[in-house]
């Protein structure tokens, strides 16, 4: 091969590689989910109110436990390896140990904290006083030990009077109480997602009606005309190789598609790119 023909190959050759790189770049993609799993180290609980730990961390879970990014791990064993290092008894987590525990559990983050004592308020403008309740919090990486997150979220528990033994008290229900709970295991999931760079939303498809398919979420979760959603067909689990541990679960772009009208409830777009043919009704729908 001459020095003109081997120009020529190399030409061909890049002009192929450059050609296959800008097709993926200009294609959406359906990656895989990722999941990322975290484990919830039992918060140090200074409020004196036992009830008020467990309501806290219940809700929590479940807020966790809703995300489709999420993956909560319950090592029962974490807390007893804590333990032997007093540090389950402080409820403090060093960046070493939090690495060598996600390292030998192969959990990607733990999340803990401290319910800070209860202290009673009486805000301007307001005629019955409230309990202020704090909740210090951490989301340290396994691999690492970095801190990925630490913040502060406050509520508070308005208070009710009542009588009681012919006296009048004030008094929390446990609606308010469960309402200020919610409040703050919704800050904490949805900074959560933000900081691992989780999907915000993830839907399923209602129906399919030529170009137009229907989403079974609405305006109640906060979709409107003009956003962006990916559709994808779930396919197989994708696990370690060493641990079999599920990492995630492959997914397939089948087409993206604009949303036009929007209910409480449900929502519908066309399609922008790819085709419809292949969608069908329980498929993701991932907005970007």
């Amino acid at each position: 091969m001459n020095f003109y023909h081997y120009q020529k190959s190399l030409f061909y050759l890049f002009t192929s590689i450059l050609f296959i790189n800008l097709f993926f770049s200009l294609s959406p993609v359906c990656v895989a989910a990722q999941q990322k799993s975290i484990s919830i180290i039992a918060f140090k609980n200074d409020s004196g109110h036992r009830e008020l730990e467990q309501l806290f961390t219940n809700d929590l879970i479940s807020k966790l436990s809703e995300s489709p990014g999420i993956t909560l791990v319950d090592r029962s064993n974490i807390k007893e390896m804590l333990n032997e290092q007093s540090l389950g008894r402080t409820g403090l987590i060093s960046q070493n140990n939090a690495a060598v525990t996600g390292h030998m559990d192969g959990i990607d983050y733990l999340l803990t904290g401290t319910i800070l004592s209860v202290q009673n308020t009486l805000q301007k403008n307001q005629r019955s006083p409230a309990a202020q309740f704090t909740i210090f919090w951490k989301l340290l990486d396994t691999t690492s030990g970095k801190i990925i997150v630490a913040d502060t979220s406050v509520s508070s528990i308005k208070k009710t009077l009542i009588k009681q033994n012919g006296k009048k008290i004030w008094m929390t229900t446990s609606q308010d109480t469960n309402t200020a709970i919610q409040k703050i295991t919704n800050n904490i999931s949805q900074t959560i997602q933000s900081r691992l760079n989780i999907p915000d939303l993830e839907v399923h498809i209602a129906n399919v009606d030529h170009s137009t398919i229907y989403l079974d979420k609405g305006a109640k979760d906060k979709i409107s005309p003009g956003q962006i959603f990916i559709v994808c067909k779930e396919g197989a689990l994708i696990r370690h190789p060493v641990t079999g541990i599920v990492l995630g679960r492959q997914r397939n772009f089948l087409c993206q598609i604009l949303i036009e009208n929007v209910e409480d409830n449900l929502a519908s777009g066309t399609v922008l790119r790819g085709s419809a043919e292949n969608v069908h009704i329980g498929d993701i729908a991932i907005r970007k």
